[in-house]
């Protein structure tokens, strides 16, 4: 059953775990404002879509279609890592002081592979998350393509990191 739009706004702000009050101050709007999005009453306007997807870190598509429009993790039909690229993301947020800072880092596939081959201490490097960055590793060499890690920390969910894999034609 595809969702609202406005279905997927409230969706979205309840996975982030802030309020309607605290979506609203983030768009400079009024709490009422969000409520009427969120019961499909009315919409943002297109640049207030955007900045609502960048909000919730996600594309316009998601927004739009929900969670159906994030591409499934799928394996490859080929091993020619070097058509791939590694995407790390990485979101943090300090609601006390109202700053939110975000890093994308993109890596040949390839390359990250190789590294991984070459250094062979995936343990002194990553410590207690090694086991994990082995696992995402064999999921790589494996040919899959698509989100293969996400994560959050704190409470509030003020820090996400997400690992992707995709193909130069994505």
């Amino acid at each position: 059953m595809k969702k609202s739009i406005g279905q997927n706004i409230a969706y979205y702000r309840k996975k982030m775990g802030i309020t309607q009050e605290g979506l609203a101050e983030k768009m400079n709007v009024t709490s009422q404002a969000v409520s009427k999005w969120e019961n499909d009453l009315s919409y943002p306007d297109p640049d207030g879509l955007q900045k609502l997807a960048a909000i919730f870190d996600i594309s316009m598509d998601a927004l739009f279609k929900g969670e159906d429009a994030v591409v499934p993790v799928k394996e490859a039909l080929s091993d020619e890592y070097g058509k791939r690229v590694l995407v790390f993301k990485i979101l943090a947020s300090d609601e006390t002081q109202n700053k939110k800072g975000r890093v994308i880092l993109r890596f040949p596939v390839s390359l990250v592979l190789r590294m991984a081959e070459e250094t062979g201490g995936l343990e002194s490097l990553f410590g207690d998350d090694a086991a994990s960055v082995k696992e995402a590793i064999e999921l790589i060499k494996n040919g899959t393509v698509g989100c293969i890690m996400e994560a959050e920390s704190g409470s509030d969910a003020s820090a996400r990191i997400s690992l992707e894999v995709i193909d130069y034609d994505n």
